[in-house]
């Protein structure tokens, strides 16, 4: 079950623009499992298990497998003449997979960029359609570092890179 809750606002001033989301996210998953066989079946056509011969090959099994996280958000965005852009985030996320005193982690990022080809001086430049430049840096944070071999964190180790992987890992500690 996921559950988002979001609110934005916007507004333009003159040739100024500000935007800004604050959000809150909460994430369940519970998976369970049962299974059972036997042999010595009395009968072939009744698949019930008292069906079978009491025999040391009796297989049952379950487990539960839960997982919860939840975490707040915020983004700030502005712009001068749809040409100078900055933006700052922050997020505060909490996972299940963590010990209780370790659950919580906190990521932000600023960024800004410049759209060059908005500049009197690229007009006459019209094989150029965008040219944007960008800088940013941020914090992100990785639940799925610690069972690598289970198949919803196969699929996320797979697309990681060194980087992300190194500042994951950083905030686990």
């Amino acid at each position: 079950m996921n559950n988002q809750y979001l609110a934005e606002y916007s507004n333009t001033f003159g040739n100024h623009s500000i935007s800004a989301l604050l959000g809150y996210e909460k994430y369940r998953y519970t998976y369970k499992y049962l299974s059972a066989s036997n042999d010595h079946l009395y009968n072939p056509f009744i698949s019930e298990l008292n069906n079978a011969a009491n025999t040391p090959q009796s297989r049952p099994e379950s487990y539960v497998d839960e997982y919860m996280s939840q975490g707040i958000f915020s983004r700030l965005q502005y712009d001068y003449e749809e040409k100078y852009f900055v933006s700052a985030s922050f997020r505060r996320d909490a996972s299940s997979v963590f010990h209780k005193d370790h659950r919580w982690g906190n990521f932000g990022s600023v960024g800004a960029a410049w759209l060059i080809t908005k500049e009197p001086f690229m007009q006459s430049l019209t094989w150029l359609n965008s040219l944007k430049l960008k800088a940013s840096w941020g914090k992100q944070g990785n639940d799925a570092l610690l069972n690598p071999t289970t198949e919803k964190n196969v699929n996320i180790m797979l697309i990681k890179t060194f980087i992300h992987l190194h500042i994951a890992t950083e905030t686990i500690h």
